[in-house]
This record gives structure tokens, C-alpha cells and sequence, in this order.
């Protein structure tokens, strides 16, 4: 386990506007997320978007109780298609994760005597095409075909030929003979576009897209550590090529040497043992080629610490030009997750104070009090690795407990706790008993294992502690 908490999300408590693929979304409304349950908010704006052909949109995020809005800075157009993405992790209140990976493609309403709008472009810019691949340009109202010429420009300049479907509002761009191979085109449109009422497009738009027809068997550039963010400046940027430093969230992201088809390589991609987690692409047209498209792995939980894995792609997926790989191709690994110790238990008591390092269910430990039996008696243990939030702080005083042997008295129960840092726990037991006939043992145990102490960071005791402790007679 990576978890030291039994969690079930239900996700049926998430609802979305609009709440299908392909809905309208009417004037005036914005997309909206909507929680039945207290969330972080920055946890759930860190991985909401709105994107469309050209990319995500800027923009700002409006709360109202549980219900989250994306609200674009330059508003939304008309008749364009869009595409809200809710993907990644994010926390509720109180602090549990929730895995999420959602996207829903829409539409904004059309409204008459609108300027014309591009709302759809195949491929998408930035994308890599075979030399025969025709463009697809969607617009939002009929146009004027005899103002392409003027209004769209392609370079290198190219011969190429067009024609229009669906009543003028779908433009195809086909190339006399074949797009160069190994080629960056641009494509501007400008204002001399005009549409069937002699309403000219509103701005220069440029495109790209990048032609390769060559026939080598694709290749892995690497297969590297990523942060796991879509908020940074680079979503999923490489932190390492060593799967060694992989964190406890730690994302895997592998690039390729082609253009890939995604659906051969997830069936060919597999963490063993099995890690559940989530697969998807990401594009980055601004990238050096080939890396523009690449695959990302996000555990669901986090990894196990002191784990090795071994990550495997096929030699069976292939290219978008369906040419195999033809090596399979295995990467070993154990995370960077730190072992989580305990460096002392400490005995907290007016002339009764101790401190030990290292511990034993033999020997055992002198504890007492000035005040009668039973008494109450403070331990302080100290850990390597922080409890940062409440919730793991409450895990953890649940995994320690103290039982009474060789006699039938009573155990002592918790009476207190407090946190002096996020490494250090003072907890105070009642019911320790002292008489003058006999001693009385306790056996102190601190869970460990995957099921015992762990933080959020996927560090845990790699096995239970257990220490004896004696009340001697006075």
C-alpha cells in the first residue's frame, strides 16, 4: 500500500457544465465544475482549463459556495469548439486526494451577425502530418470563397488547391502533389478572408504544422522524471533522466523519436508490479521536433517506497504510419522515497526522564511517578520525516498503542497529544499502575509496514517497533 488511510472518492459528487461532449454551451454561462464536498480550491484551479484549437485559454476562476467557473480573459466565441479539461489531483478540505481525468468537448453558442471565427482546425496546430494529409478549417458562419486567395497564406509557399462543404463553412486545403517532407508550414489568415456577407475576419491567425513521411522505426528519446503539474510554465516538465529520483507523486514522461499512434503505445505501456494510475498525452508545439507529443504516467496514489518496478513499451506499438518499434524497451527503478525512522523515544517525567535510539521487546525500559497508581505518563517520539498535514498527524498517533502483559490491571489509553514540529509527537498515557507486591509490564508497539506509520510523502517504517516498558515496585 501507498496509503496509510482506506479512502474511497466518489466522483458521482462532481458535476459538470456543460455536463456532456458535444453540449451547447449557451451566451452567458461559462463552464462550471460543482463539488458536493468542501475542496482546496488552488488543488482544483491547478488542474482546470479550458482550451481551443489554438491552445489554453487565459482566463480567471470564479467561486460561489462549491461551484468553480472559468471565466476567459477575451470571452468566448461564438460557434468555436472548446474543450474543458479537469485532469490530475487535487485535495478536498480535508486533504484527501482525488484523482481526476476528464475532458469534455463543447460548443459555444452561435449568436447572429457575429464576425467569422474559425471554431475547428484538423489537424491541430502545432500537429505532425503525412505529405498527402489535407486541412480542415470550420468556421462559424458561411464564407466567401473567392476571398481565399487574398486572405489565406501558406509558406514556403506551396501549390495547393481548396474547395467548401457544409454550406461554405468547412474550407479543405489540399496539396497539388504532395507538403515537402521534414517541413515547418506557416498558415496566416488575415482580414481579407471575408465571409458570405463581406464581413472580414476579425485578426491575423497563423498556424503551424510539420510534415514528416519518412518510414524509420519510431524510437524512445527518453524515458524521464516529470513534475507532476499542469500549472507550471512547462506542463510536466523533465526534472530527471534518471527514474531512480523518482518522488512518491513523481510523473513518468516518455518521448518519442515519431509521431505516435496512442492508442498501440498505452496498450503497450505497463508498470509491473502494478502501479494504478492514470495515461495521456500532452502536446507542446513550441518543442524542438520531434518532442511535441509525448506520453505521461501519473500514479494514482504514489509509488511504494523501496519498491523496484520495471516499466516495459512493447516492441509491438507503432507510429502513425503503423511502423512498429520492433525492440521492446525496459527500464528498472526504485523510487526516491525516503525511509521513514523513528530517532528516539523519549520519557517525559519530573525525575523520571530517559531517551532511547534503539529499542527492544526484551529489554526493557524503567518508567514511574511521584504521583500515586494509576498514574499518567508522557512519551515524546521524535521521526526522520515530517507529518506535514492533520490528517497524517492524527494517522499517526492511531498507530501507537501500549498494552499491558503479564498481569490484567488494565492498558493505559491515550490521554493527550500535541505536536511540537511536524517531526515530533508528545502523547500522554493514563492508567500506568505501580504496587508494592509486583512490577508491572507494558509493551509499547509502533506500527510500521505499508498498513502502519506513513506520510504523505510515501515514507513509512519499514516495520513495526516494539518496546518494553516496565513500572518497577517502589
Amino acid at each position: 500500500m501507498a496509503c496509510n488511510l482506506f479512502f474511497f472518492p466518489d466522483y458521482d459528487e462532481i458535476e459538470y457544465v456543460p455536463s456532456g461532449s458535444y453540449d451547447l454551451l449557451p451566451e452567458g454561462q461559462f463552464p462550471t465544475i460543482s463539488f458536493d464536498f468542501g475542496v482546496d480550491k488552488y488543488s482544483v484551479e491547478d488542474i482546470f482549463s479550458v482550451s481551443d484549437f489554438e491552445g489554453k485559454l487565459e482566463g480567471r476562476y470564479s467561486w460561489e459556495k462549491r461551484n468553480v467557473s472559468f471565466l476567459p480573459d477575451e470571452g468566448f466565441i461564438p460557434g468555436r469548439r472548446y474543450s474543458l479539461v479537469f485532469s490530475g489531483r487535487f485535495l478536498d478540505d480535508k486533504g484527501r486526494t482525488y484523482t481526476v481525468s476528464k475532458t469534455i468537448v463543447f460548443f459555444y453558442a452561435a449568436e447572429e451577425g457575429s464576425v467569422p471565427a474559425i471554431t475547428e482546425m484538423i489537424p491541430a496546430p502545432g500537429s505532425t502530418i503525412s505529405g498527402e494529409s489535407q486541412l480542415s478549417f470550420r468556421f462559424s458562419v458561411p464564407m466567401d470563397d473567392t476571398s481565399v486567395a487574398e486572405g489565406l497564406d501558406i509558406t514556403p509557399s506551396i501549390a495547393y488547391r481548396h474547395s467548401w462543404q457544409e454550406d461554405d463553412t468547412l474550407l479543405l486545403i489540399f496539396p497539388e502533389d504532395e507538403w515537402e517532407n521534414l517541413t515547418l508550414y506557416h498558415i496566416t489568415i488575415d482580414e481579407d478572408l471575408i465571409d458570405s456577407r463581406g464581413v472580414p475576419y476579425p485578426a491575423e491567425s497563423q498556424f503551424s504544422f510539420f510534415v514528416d513521411d519518412d518510414d524509420d522505426a519510431p524510437t524512445i528519446l527518453y524515458v524521464s522524471v516529470a513534475e507532476n503539474s499542469w500549472a507550471a510554465a512547462t506542463p510536466f516538465a523533465v526534472l530527471s533522466e534518471d527514474l531512480n529520483d523518482l518522488r512518491y507523486h513523481d510523473a513518468i514522461r516518455i518521448g518519442f523519436s515519431e509521431t505516435m499512434d496512442q492508442d498501440s503505445v498505452e496498450e503497450g505501456f505497463s508498470i509491473s508490479p502494478n502501479c494504478p494510475g492514470t495515461t495521456f498525452w500532452i502536446a507542446d508545439p513550441s518543442a524542438a521536433y520531434p518532442d511535441r507529443n509525448a506520453l505521461v504516467f501519473i500514479p494514482e496514489q504514489g509509488y511504494t517506497m523501496s519498491q523496484e518496478y520495471l516499466l516495459e513499451i512493447e516492441a509491438e506499438v507503432t507510429d502513425k504510419h503503423q511502423i512498429p518499434m520492433g525492440i521492446d524497451v525496459k527500464k528498472t527503478f526504485t523510487p526516491n522515497i525516503p525511509l521513514l525512522e523513528l530517532s528516539a523515544i523519549e520519557g517525559v517525567a519530573p525525575g523520571n526522564s530517559f531517551s532511547l535510539t534503539s529499542y527492544s521487546s526484551s529489554q526493557a525500559q524503567s518508567i514511574g511517578s511521584s504521583e500515586p497508581s494509576p498514574f499518567d505518563y508522557t512519551f515524546r517520539f521524535r521521526f526522520s520525516r515530517p507529518f506535514a498535514q492533520v490528517e497524517e498527524k492524527a494517522a499517526v498517533q492511531e498507530k501507537i498503542s501500549i498494552a499491558e502483559i503479564f498481569s490484567s490491571s488494565g492498558s493505559p489509553s491515550p490521554a493527550a497529544y500535541s505536536w511540537q514540529d511536524d517531526y515530533t509527537l508528545t502523547a500522554t498515557y493514563t492508567n500506568f499502575r505501580s504496587s508494592s507486591s509486583s512490577e508491572h509490564y507494558y509493551l509499547m508497539t509502533i506500527a510500521g509496514g505499508s498498513s502502519g506509520i506513513a506520510n504523505n510523502e510515501g515514507s513509512f517504517l519499514s516495520q513495526s517497533i516494539e518496546q518494553l516498558l516496565v513500572v518497577p515496585k517502589p
